[in-house]
């Protein structure tokens, strides 16, 4: 009886209001099912979780300046202590790596020595994330939340380029 009452109106209301319902049970479900891998962003600046790691000797990482950012992000370690590096530093780095051309330039990149390199990209991409592990970093490529990253050996260094996943690999990049 009191479905022949609702009239157009009333069923139109019980239309919407289910729709919304069951959207808002999928956003739900896709907001909880997605793991904290995938929340991380290329552009937000993560504190590392120490300001010394005995495990690092030197590295150093930039990451490319957005919207947001006026200069580009750099920070080093230099005997296992994590410090901001000078913005001429980094300019000079950046300079020597990919001259003018910043389409060139990785979203983030790190280097350090081979025996460091693991523990830096741990340090780095771990943030609050127990679910990383430092295994994910000992291939040469992998992913990781939007970003796609691929290991080098330059001159004695280990480099890590990290992209876009859409934007494509640094080897991409110079070729």
């Amino acid at each position: 009886m009191i479905l022949k009452g609702l009239g157009g109106y009333g069923w139109t209301l019980i239309a919407g209001v289910g729709s919304a319902l069951g959207l808002g049970g999928y956003g739900v479900t896709k907001f909880l099912g997605n793991s904290e891998e995938d929340g991380i962003s290329p552009f937000s600046w993560r504190e590392t979780k120490t300001v010394k790691n005995s495990a690092i000797k030197n590295a150093e990482y930039i990451i490319q300046k957005d919207v947001n950012n006026l200069e580009d992000t750099c920070r080093k370690w230099t005997n296992g202590n994590f410090v901001v590096m000078e913005q001429w530093e980094c300019k000079k780095i950046v300079q020597e790596k990919w001259g003018q051309g910043k389409s060139k330039q990785p979203k983030e990149w790190f280097r350090s020595d081979s025996e460091s390199i693991t523990e830096v990209l741990y340090e780095y991409f771990s943030g609050n994330n127990d679910s990383i592990t430092r295994d994910k970093f000992t291939s040469d490529n992998w992913e990781i939340g939007q970003l796609t990253c691929q290991k080098l050996t330059v001159d004695s260094q280990v480099e890590v380029s990290c992209s876009l996943k859409e934007e494509g690999t640094q080897e991409e990049l110079q070729n």
